[in-house]
């Protein structure tokens, strides 16, 4: 039997002999490599290989499809970051070129789209090292900056968008269901209404993620704040004034829409309106809910950010009784270790307890919690 490594050995070694004419076993045949095989030489780190078969293969959108990848491959090993951000520029410019010569084949848009995303991405990537290397210049970090909210925003778009289109089957699927009472109309309304909440929060977590990117309360961060808070506002109204009333059969819905809605308030610096919010969340029981894992996962991310909106207000004010409100709300549940509570939290949690307790005073009740967080990160 074969072992996985020794598969791709084999495998790779057929793509080889196809594209450089060597015979593979007993075969002396020459066949044409195929598009599909160049990849995965392009994938293998093979480059020169994957470019000495462009004159071979048959379709030469192919070819410049190919070509553009073994640029975004070698832009992602270049370890200069200011030429990898220049390369991977040069490969997003191939791609408007291609945009505008490809037909529109499924699967050749589908490589073009692919190619897009993974060159945006290592491009974001590079501009992030770059804006966070201490040697680079004021002067570089500021155009930095704002590609690198562009990109983000670039990103949102296309998830509200997704948002967009689940919105409108949802809408149309309701009218239907308000049209008649069978069964088969409601459970296609229930249906598009999962697939428009999973849009929705698909693109609040991704938006928050972007938000926790930059420092606290640089300008960027506040945007995204309120861009997620207005968000979450208007859905919560749309939902309730136009289509169906959040209530028991959609509380989980609730929960994480209050938890998105406490986190950007929190991000856009509105600090009593975020606790405001995620007191809403925090009072309820995960044990009351149909999905308890889930439930728990929510209301243990409500905890954490409540607590640190309060530690990093208590950073500014340097009052004993923020840094005491900020230590209470660190919720002694969050290290029971139950079903649904991330443990990276939960390791965060302990730091942001021993920080609280630090600026308290209580220097030997920190050093426990420090300690139990390196207990738990091991």
């Amino acid at each position: 039997m074969r072992t996985p490594l020794a598969a791709l050995v084999l495998a790779g070694a057929l793509v080889v002999a196809s594209v450089s004419g060597l015979p593979a076993g007993e075969s002396s045949s020459r066949p044409e490599p195929s598009y599909e095989q160049t990849r995965e030489l392009i994938r293998l780190g093979w480059f020169d290989l994957a470019e000495r078969a462009l004159p071979r293969l048959a379709d030469p959108n192919e070819a410049e499809l190919v070509k553009a990848w073994v640029a975004e491959r070698r832009a992602g090993l270049e370890r200069d970051l200011r030429k990898r951000l220049a390369a991977y520029g040069e490969v997003l410019k191939s791609v408007e070129e291609l945009r505008k010569t490809l037909p529109g084949e499924p699967r050749l848009q589908k490589e073009l789209a692919a190619l897009e995303a993974a060159a945006g991405d290592g491009r974001l990537r590079a501009s992030v090292e770059l804006l966070l290397d201490p040697r680079s210049t004021p002067e570089e970090r500021e155009p930095l900056g704002a590609a690198i909210e562009a990109q983000q925003q670039a990103v949102i778009k296309t998830l509200l968008n997704e948002v967009a289109r689940a919105e409108a089957e949802y809408a149309k699927a309701l009218t239907s269901y308000r049209g008649g009472n069978a069964e088969a109309v409601e459970a296609a309304k229930n249906r598009a209404f999962d697939a428009y909440w999973r849009a929705s929060a698909k693109c609040l977590q991704e938006m928050i993620r972007f938000g926790e990117f930059w420092p606290a309360g640089q300008s960027q961060q506040k945007r995204l704040g309120r861009q997620i808070a207005d968000f979450v506002t208007a859905w919560v109204k749309r939902q309730n004034d136009k289509y169906e009333p959040l209530g028991p059969e959609t509380a989980g819905v609730e929960m994480f829409m209050n938890y998105a809605l406490g986190h950007g308030l929190a991000l856009a610096g509105e600090v009593a309106k975020a606790v405001e919010a995620f007191d809403k969340v925090i009072a309820i029981d995960p044990a009351d809910m149909a999905d308890q894992a889930q439930a728990r996962a929510i209301w243990s991310r409500a905890v954490f950010y409540k607590a640190r909106t309060l530690a990093d207000a208590a950073e500014k004010s340097q009052k004993k009784a923020d840094w005491k409100a900020a230590l209470e709300a660190v919720d002694a549940r969050l290290f029971l270790g139950q079903a649904g509570v991330d443990r990276v939290l939960v390791i965060k949690a302990r730091i942001l307890k021993g920080r609280c307790l630090t600026r308290l005073g209580s220097l030997e009740s920190a050093e426990v919690e420090f300690d139990a967080a390196l207990k738990a990160a091991e």
